[in-house]
């Protein structure tokens, strides 16, 4: 050991730490293709190959967290007996006696030491996997040599820095405050360093919850529920289903080449744009304006693109039936006599009148 050594005593403990500096190889530039990673919390990272690494850091993260939380509801019952008594008799010996044998810090100072050395080398893992592969990585009997066209030459990842406030319930809330961002990022740092990886941060508004296919657009938080993806559109059924994780690993990598959407894009201006990319598809699609239709005879509630045009082609324009008209003893059939004026979907919308040829009522 030789050059500039920095040694580092942490306060409050008996442990010190060394930290040395010494040159590395430059590493070869990593010639693999394109590739995301979608950070999460039952697992470390999806990649957009639909690929889980470290999928046992929800089992870690919840363990902690549920006895973290028992713990917690029992000291508390703990604390408000030794305000009671010392209330009742300042000069209480029990009070002191009961903080001191059940009110310490040492047991979960413990804990959490083993919780979070469980999802740093978790964490290392799947990092691993995610620059080097499966079977390219670090091995305890040394180094596998590095190919370069297994390591992704760009990596875009999600921007966490911005995630403040709470979550949406106590659980959720409590299993995210022991989430280590930060430790997944600097693990990403050093290893994209090490592996002649470019990695590049992008702006992860909405990639869970709208279709992998960039044009269309369509974000509704309905297309999400839980770790499932499915896309409800009104306008047509694309019935695209699968992982969220993996629909948004697969948007993130589209946002690497998005000119509209920046890392700095704030998250309302992202939805304005992406409901104007759907817009703009609807109308691609015959070069029209949408006309709204009511609710047709599947219970689909919207509107239909002029000319009969679905996401699929063109399909003829077909008025709806009406129910049948009983007057006088005599049917009609509302669509063939009574039907009033209807919206005809070409590409210059016309207006067509019935004959109004109506059968006498009997007298």
């Amino acid at each position: 050991m030789s050059g500039d050594i920095r040694l580092v005593a942490e306060k409050g403990s008996k442990c010190a730490t060394v930290h040395v500096v010494y040159g590395i190889k430059a590493p070869e530039k990593a010639t693999g293709p394109i590739d995301a990673i979608d950070w999460g919390v039952t697992e470390v990272c999806t990649d957009s190959k639909g690929h889980k690494h470290g999928i046992s850091l929800g089992e870690i993260l919840e363990e902690f967290s549920e006895k973290n939380n028992a713990t917690g509801k029992v000291r508390g019952k703990a604390h408000a007996k030794t305000r009671s008594l010392r209330k009742v008799n300042t000069k209480s010996k029990k009070a002191p006696r009961i903080a001191r044998n059940n009110l310490g810090h040492k047991k979960q100072a413990r804990r959490r030491e083993r919780a979070q050395a469980s999802v740093r080398t978790l964490s290392g893992q799947a990092t691993k996997e995610v620059i080097y592969g499966k079977g390219n990585r670090t091995r305890a009997r040394g180094k596998v040599p590095q190919d370069p066209t297994q390591r992704p030459r760009l990596l875009a990842t999600e921007d966490l820095s911005h995630l403040r406030g709470k979550a949406k319930s106590k659980k959720m809330s409590r299993i995210c405050s022991t989430w280590m961002r930060s430790e997944n990022e600097g693990r990403m740092v050093v290893h994209t360093s090490i592996g002649g990886v470019d990695a590049k941060t992008v702006n992860a508004a909405y990639t869970s919850q709208m279709c992998p296919e960039p044009t269309w657009g369509y974000v509704s938080s309905d297309n999400r529920q839980g770790d499932k993806f499915h896309w409800r559109n009104s306008y047509w059924d694309c019935n695209r289903q699968g992982d969220a994780d993996h629909v948004a690993a697969t948007n993130l990598k589209s946002r690497l080449t998005d000119r509209q959407i920046s890392v700095f894009t704030a998250y309302t201006e992202v939805k304005v744009i992406q409901n104007e990319r759907f817009r703009s598809r609807k109308e691609s699609r015959v070069g029209a304006r949408i006309v709204l239709q009511g609710i047709t005879d599947n219970g689909v509630q919207g509107a239909c693109v002029e000319d009969g045009a679905t996401a699929h082609g063109r399909t003829p324009s077909k008025p709806r039936r009406r129910k049948p008209v009983v007057e006088g003893g005599n049917v009609f059939d509302a669509t063939d006599s009574q039907s009033p004026e209807h919206t005809v979907c070409t590409g210059e919308t016309q207006r067509l009148e019935s004959e109004n040829k109506r059968i006498p009522r009997n007298a």
